[in-house]
Order: C-alpha cells, then sequence, then structure tokens
C-alpha cells in the first residue's frame, strides 16, 4: 500500500461534500487471467491497494464495499443489435476504434461453445459474434447475474472503457499507440505515474505475476480508478449522455 505519490483531487468537489469524498473509498477493475484486478483508493487511510479477485460475487463481497466500482466489462445488453454507448465510443476513439468490439446479445450468454454463440447470434441478428466478445461472455455473465439479481449495486457498479478513459485523460485525444505495443505500454505508464505517483505504479507490478496479470491490466485498472475519481466528484460524463436501459433494468453506457 502507499501513500506517496498521489495528487488525485484537487479539492473542486462539484456536489459532493468534502467529507464524503475524505471518507470514500473507489476501486478501478481490468478482467485479468486470474478474475478481475481490483486497485483501491481509500481516501481516509491515504492509501492505493490492490487486490485480485476470481469472480464478480467475490469483488463485491468485498469489506468495505468501495462506493464507486468502475469496472471494464459491458454492463446492460440488447436482445439483438449493437449497444449506442459501444458505437459512440467507436467514434469518438478513432484509429482505436478497434478496442470497442460490439457486446454480445444477451441471449448468447450462458452458452457452452463459440459455435453455439455464433450461430444463435448469426440467428438472431443476421450477421456472426466475434470471438473476441465471446472471448468474455463468461465475465460478462458473471456481471449480468450479479446486477440482475441486486440492481441496487448499480448505483456504484459503473461501466468504463479503459480506451475511452485514456482518451478523456490524454485531453480528449485517442492514444497514439496500441496498449500491447511498447510505445503504447510507456506511454499510458508515464500518465499513470505524473497522476498516481511512480511507487504506486511499482507497488502494484510487484505484487503479481505477469502471467497472470499483464502490464495492460494493470494499465486499464488505473485508468478505470482515474474514471471512478471522477464519478465520485461529478466530473464524469457518459456515453449516450441520455441514459438507455435494456430490458433487465440495467443501465447500458460507457463512463468517462
Amino acid at each position: 500500500m502507499s501513500k506517496r505519490g498521489y495528487n488525485g483531487l484537487d479539492g473542486s468537489s462539484g456536489n459532493i461534500d468534502r467529507l464524503e469524498i475524505f471518507m470514500a473509498i473507489i476501486a478501478g477493475i481490468d478482467g485479468c487471467k486470474l478474475g478481475w484486478l481490483c486497485i483501491s483508493r481509500d481516501f481516509s487511510a491515504g492509501v492505493v491497494d490492490s487486490a485480485v479477485y476470481a469472480d464478480a460475487e467475490k469483488l463485491v463481497q468485498q469489506e468495505p464495499l468501495p462506493d464507486i466500482i468502475a469496472v471494464d466489462i459491458p454492463i446492460g445488453l440488447t436482445s439483438s443489435g449493437y449497444r449506442q454507448c459501444d458505437v459512440d465510443a467507436r467514434k469518438l476513439l478513432g484509429k482505436r476504434k478497434s478496442s470497442v468490439f460490439p457486446a454480445p446479445i444477451r441471449p448468447v450468454l450462458g452458452l457452452s461453445s463459440y459455435s453455439q454463440a455464433n450461430a444463435l447470434h448469426k440467428e438472431i441478428t443476421g450477421k456472426g459474434m466475434s470471438k473476441q466478445s465471446y472471448a468474455i461472455c463468461r465475465k460478462i455473465f458473471e456481471f449480468d447475474q450479479l446486477l440482475v439479481k441486486s440492481p441496487s449495486l448499480q448505483q456504484r457498479v459503473k461501466e468504463v472503457h479503459p480506451e475511452v478513459s485514456f482518451w478523456a485523460w490524454n485531453n480528449h485525444q485517442p492514444m497514439a499507440y496500441n496498449k500491447k505495443k511498447s510505445e503504447g505500454r510507456k506511454i499510458r505508464r508515464e500518465m499513470i505515474e505524473e497522476y498516481f505517483g511512480t511507487e504506486v505504479l511499482d507497488e502494484v507490478r510487484c505484487k503479481y505475476a505477469r502471467k497472470n496479470v499483464a502490464d495492460d491490466d494493470i494499465h486499464d485498472s488505473f485508468a478505470a480508478l482515474w474514471t471512478a475519481e471522477r464519478i465520485l466528484t461529478n466530473k464524469a460524463r457518459r456515453l449516450p449522455e441520455t441514459p438507455v436501459v435494456d430490458e433487465k433494468g440495467l443501465y447500458m453506457e460507457i463512463w468517462y
């Protein structure tokens, strides 16, 4: 855990009481090989810490539970067709638009194979399903079941997309390089170090083997944490600006 190098809040808290901020805990979440990487910021203790949770249920059972949980996973799904937030994100990101692939439609969740999911997707929409979308179906299913069962969690669980967060963080400009490239990792690392502190990033990196938690998992979690702070302080915006709700009552929106 680290208190050093963090200069996040500037004191302009919007409609949020300063005491509420001081007592708050926020978290940025990204999927990793072991489950979910959670990087949290406890304002009252002045620490940034991290943990890995095996599944979404364990993530939201952590104590104390963060006030804002910004997670890189589609929340809220259509029965057919694209989500507007994904369409808007692709337009916004320009050359980085390929990082936003269409969220799966709800009927394919829980299917045991890509061939089954692809066939059903094609039957319903007339188009095949990308393997990237299918690859995260299990993780999407985790949060979908959790939030449908406990819709009040939506007050604190918010969908983010790291590249959209980095776009906002980078003065509303798409990142110049892919996050998997050495140049892309370097730029993202420098942004995180400047905002959160070098030692904070190093402590998270040293805590996990790269085979289990990749560099981009960590960078994406910090981007989500950056957005969680903006949500807490009423500075965040969302795509689309007008809320859209799916048939289960879940919001389909990306915060940044």
